[in-house]
């Protein structure tokens, strides 16, 4: 029987079930408009999911954001330091967080200017004009964003350099209603009243048994008031712990085998230990900064010199140590 003869059949024996049958190419052209939907939509949500996990953009940061400011992620807390010379810090905790990021960083995207900074410049940039700062732990370099500057707006932070990424942001200037508003409500911090303490020592500080070395010889915690009176009675330090600010200060204690601590330089982002690389009995340094200083973020330089440095890197968080040489900083998950 030919095919057109059992379509008829088909059709008579079961008229009360299908008033009408669309054609093959009505069938196959549906069934690719569908494939095709469900193939786009599925690789749309792929991606919109694997840049949030790359990213790790916490939940309360508006969407919108995301793909924009690719190249200033959220950072672990915002540094402004004020015409006043007085610095604030904001974290996710505080209600302000989530606005003053929004408001820098609104349509934010990385220019390269081919501009390159020293860490001398930078500094003192940071000392003639009001700045906001995206301070991180370990997932990215700092980005500083001058709010009064004429020709600098922001510099993304490289390591011992800066590039200034752009020159102009819209967005910084109606800013200063905004971080205005959120200061007034925060106590200040200031960088004018570190404290350091010195001595040459016997044995190992009970407080640190459990410290490992972060380069041979070397050890460095982070105490609080109970571990500091404890340091202070055993060794007799000249430290007058009620001067102490233990919220607005860290304390850092250093043990070392070496002749010395050839330098300390404090910034924002990090502190940078400097050992000179000959043996010379036990020391015990501890030194007492402004919380303005990322201490999650410490750099010990070994066998220093200006030509050839090698670099350990350790934070606070536990993550692994990474080692670098010649000033060439390498930052964990970036």
């Amino acid at each position: 029987m030919s095919s057109h003869t059992e379509s008829k059949n088909c059709s008579k024996d079961n008229k009360n079930i299908f008033a009408f049958q669309p054609s093959k190419n009505i069938l196959k052209g549906i069934t690719i408009f569908l494939s095709i939907g469900l193939i786009g939509s599925t690789i749309c949500m792929s991606l919109i999911f694997v840049h949030r996990d790359v990213h790790q953009y916490p939940k309360n940061i508006s969407s919108e954001f995301i793909i924009e400011n690719s190249h200033a992620l959220v950072p672990d807390r915002i540094v402004y330091k004020n015409s006043f010379d007085e610095y604030y810090i904001f974290t996710e905790s505080d209600s302000n967080f989530n606005n003053i990021y929004n408001n820098v960083t609104h349509g934010l995207n990385y220019v390269n200017t081919g501009r390159t900074l020293s860490l001398e410049e930078i500094e003192d940039l940071k000392e003639n004009y009001t700045f906001l700062e995206f301070d991180y732990n370990t997932k990215s370099k700092n980005r500083i964003f001058l709010l009064n500057c004429p020709d600098i707006a922001m510099i993304n932070m490289t390591g011992e350099q800066g590039q200034v990424a752009r020159e102009k942001i819209k967005e910084l200037e109606n800013i200063s209603p905004t971080l205005a508003s959120a200061s007034s409500s925060k106590e200040s911090f200031s960088t004018f009243y570190d404290l350091e303490s010195e001595k040459t020592i016997k044995d190992f500080p009970k407080i640190m048994k459990y410290t490992p070395e972060k380069i041979s010889g070397v050890r460095y915690k982070q105490i609080d008031k109970d571990e500091l009176e404890e340091l202070i009675h055993e060794y007799s330090l000249n430290i007058d712990i009620s001067k102490v600010d233990f919220e607005k200060q860290n304390v850092i204690v250093t043990f070392y085998n070496r002749e010395k601590i050839s330098k300390l330089d404090k910034c924002i982002g990090h502190l940078s230990y400097y050992f000179s690389n000959t043996t010379k009995g036990n020391h015990l340094n501890v030194q007492i900064i402004s919380k303005i200083y990322n201490a999650n973020c410490i750099y010990c330089y070994e066998n220093y010199s200006e030509q050839n440095t090698s670099i350990i890197y350790e934070d606070q968080s536990n993550y692994p140590i990474s080692t670098v040489i010649d000033d060439s900083l390498m930052y964990l998950n970036d």
